[in-house]
């Protein structure tokens, strides 16, 4: 009679002494034997398409989270938190400030993000990986494939310990790997992690191999993860800056972030400097040109280059600030030290130390070439009439994905795979980065190439060392309110803000259409950029009366320029373009009526003159459609105050009368217009505001 139970012959413990088959064990294993009266009983060895089971674990922000309510009649609806519609479903993710627990505790999720279904719909971000993945089970490559979301606002050791909640029930991730495992060919699985993805994945080996199912894991592989910390943390922690979804209003993000513990797993480690060197770029700057900063500056030093410094920073420890309003977002928040601990206990043991349990193979694979956020540095503010408050400018390196620099995303020891996505982008017109790294498809051939054990040659954009950094060629650009930045290429791509199609969304929206663009919101200020592969046109539209700064800077052949414009008066319906191509020094085109006509065509370097500041004077006095006398009389007083401006004069006490006397002129009877109602208080506004900067510019210009 044959056994119903197998009975194994290994290592000569039990000898064959008749014909043996090899026996596929639950953990994958084919060293044991089983006797051949055992054989009605046994499983075989796998001898095609012996693959391991593929699990997804999916970044940050990229699984769905849901709600439901009941109305009146008691019919139950499903509100998609995540992605949102509106800036109030990132309230409702509200997080306690002492446990880091949903607030709502009804939350839950069902799905990952294969594209987007808001605010713009069908934007991919995993849809062809997870297709891929898909056509290998109907292939039968696999037996099975199995994205798992999360709530990825909780602590990623809590995301494996705990129930994830779905609309219906529940699931363990622990349970899924060993379901898919006795499923598997191999008796095993191949996770595939993105984003922090990478980080629930060693919580999860963790878990594994606490309970003694490690060896249930022949692979996992790390795609962008910032295993280390990325200072793109420190921007959404402290200022509201969301990772990869900027079109939520940065102070949403910033009440939510600042009491999420996996936002603080983000943060850039101690091992994350260590890895970085002592020659790095600092992470922090401040201005030494504005008292804004003087209180960071005596706390913290002229810049934070290190691990202990950047903590005391972003706990407020030292420079006596205070936790800001919610809608402050240029001023740091105040981070939360119970949070900090426990993210400092993850990294203690999950960053360049860490190794994986026995018997895993560990694949890191980074994004290269996309410029990516190296460091904040504070300093004033511009653009606005009233006192300025604290700014913040960015400061960027290429060697990253758009979001982790690349020290951080090959941490972990083991295989590294590098992909080229400037390269892939500059070839197939895309502008792909961190969030969607995973609709390339070279490196979607080379997962799959990992998955399947194949040997192949690389494919393309993928190498096995850090490309190299060529003479750089890059355009970038910063621009301080009230204005709004475009660019356009030379073929009428666009990088930029753009309209919300939904008249019930007050989300703020932007493209990236150019190939290996970028655009930013921080703060007050609005930062963009291309890889300068074509010449590039560069519009600002005015939203207020005020004045704006622009910085360009652009790297040609490794020949670095910049170019700036400062105190450029603007009012709600002014148009500014410039044309930047090389490292040629472009000429600001300033129309500040938008009525097609250029008012005034403003050099580089020294500011605007007052000659220049009558131009737009002029300009913008001819849209106000004034009554015909009133209108005579302005024009007449505008000619009188261009001969002030042109005259000699001797003396340059007298010079600065003259020029008082007409201003003042000019500006009393614009403000008896605007109480007779023949003005707007914003025609008003806007003509006093040049008059008054052309009072400035010419004092300081008498004065050097």
């Amino acid at each position: 009679e044959r056994a119903t139970t197998p009975t194994f012959s290994s290592n000569g413990m039990y000898p064959c002494s008749g014909y043996c088959l090899a026996y596929l064990q639950g953990n994958g294993t084919t060293s044991a034997y089983i006797l051949e009266d055992d054989v009605a009983t046994a499983t075989p060895a796998c001898t095609e398409h012996c693959n391991s089971n593929v699990l997804f674990l999916p970044g940050i922000e990229a699984s769905r989270l849901y709600a439901t309510s009941t109305d009146f009649l008691d019919f139950e609806h499903e509100n998609q938190l995540w992605e949102p519609n509106v800036n109030a479903d990132v309230d409702k993710l509200a997080l306690s400030s002492s446990t880091g627990e949903s607030l709502n505790p009804i939350i839950y999720t069902s799905d990952v993000m294969d594209e987007t279904t808001f605010p713009i719909v069908g934007s991919n971000i995993y849809k062809s990986f997870l297709d891929d993945m898909n056509k290998l089970v109907i292939q039968e490559t696999i037996r099975s494939f199995k994205p798992l979301p999360y709530d990825w606002r909780m602590d990623v050791r809590d995301v494996v310990r705990n129930p994830i909640k779905t609309r219906s029930s529940h699931y363990s991730m622990v349970e899924e790997v060993e379901k898919s495992a006795h499923n598997s060919r191999t008796g095993k699985v191949t996770i595939v992690a993105h984003s922090m993805g990478g980080l629930v994945a060693k919580a999860l080996l963790d878990e594994l191999e606490i309970r003694g199912e490690a060896d249930l894991v022949d692979k996992v592989i790390f795609v962008a993860t910032p295993q280390l910390g990325t200072p793109q943390g420190v921007l959404t922690m402290l200022h509201g800056e969301s990772f990869g979804y900027g079109y939520i209003r940065a102070s949403n993000v910033r009440e939510v972030a600042e009491n999420m513990k996996s936002g603080y797993e983000l943060l850039p480690s101690l091992d994350y400097f260590a890895a970085l060197g002592t020659d790095t770029d600092p992470i922090i700057e401040f201005s030494t040109t504005t008292s804004l900063t003087l209180s960071y500056r005596e706390a913290y030093g002229g810049s934070i280059s290190t691990y202990s410094v950047l903590r005391r920073f972003l706990l407020g420890q030292g420079d006596g600030r205070d936790e800001p309003a919610s809608n402050d977002v240029n001023t740091p928040n105040k981070l939360k030290e119970s949070f900090m601990l426990n993210a400092e206990d993850w990294h203690s043991m999950h960053g360049s130390s860490w190794t994986p349990p026995d018997g895993i193979q560990v694949i890191n694979v980074v994004g290269w070439g996309i410029p990516t956020l190296r460091g904040i540095r504070y300093n004033e503010a511009h653009g606005t009439i009233d006192p300025q408050p604290l700014g913040l400018d960015d400061t960027k390196m290429i060697e990253g994905d758009g979001t982790v620099i690349y020290p951080s995303a090959k941490a972990a020891l083991g295989a590294i795979y590098w992909v080229n996505i400037k390269a892939h982008n500059i070839g197939l017109r895309k502008n792909r980065e961190h969030k969607d790294i995973l609709e390339i498809s070279s490196l979607r051939t080379l997962l799959t190439n990992i998955i399947t054990e194949s040997d192949t040659a690389l494919p393309e954009f993928v190498s096995y060392t850090k490309p190299t950094t060529e003479a750089a060629t890059a355009l970038n650009i910063g621009v301080h309110s009230p204005v709004v930045l475009h660019l356009y290429d030379s073929v009428g791509h666009h990088t930029g803000p753009i309209s919300n199609p939904d008249p019930e969304s007050d989300l703020d929206l932007d493209e990236e259409q150019i190939p290996n663009s970028y655009y930013w919101r921080i703060g007050e200020g609005q930062y963009a950029g291309t890889d300068m592969a074509t010449s590039t046109t560069v519009t600002l539209k005015g939203t207020d009366v005020g004045t704006f700064d622009i910085d360009i800077h652009t790297v040609v052949g490794g020949t670095s320029s910049m170019t700036i414009f400062s105190d450029i008066p603007v009012t709600a319906s002014t148009t500014a373009t410039l044309k930047v191509s090389g490292n040629a020094s472009p000429s600001l085109a300033v129309d500040i009526n938008s009525d097609g006509t250029v008012d005034a065509t403003i050099a580089p370097g020294k500011g605007i003159t007052a000659e220049e500041l009558v131009s737009l004077l002029r300009g913008l006095a001819d849209s106000l459609n004034l009554p015909a006398k009133q209108d005579k009389k302005l024009d007449k007083k505008i000619a009188k105050l261009q001969k002030v401006l042109n005259k000699e004069y001797k003396s340059e006490k007298n010079e600065k009368r003259k020029l008082s006397n007409a201003i003042d002129t000019i500006i009393s009877r614009i403000i008896k217009w605007e109480q007779k109602g023949i003005l707007t208080n914003d025609e008003a506004a806007s003509l006093i505001a040049i008059l008054e900067q052309m009072q400035i510019v010419k004092i300081l210009a008498t004065n050097q």
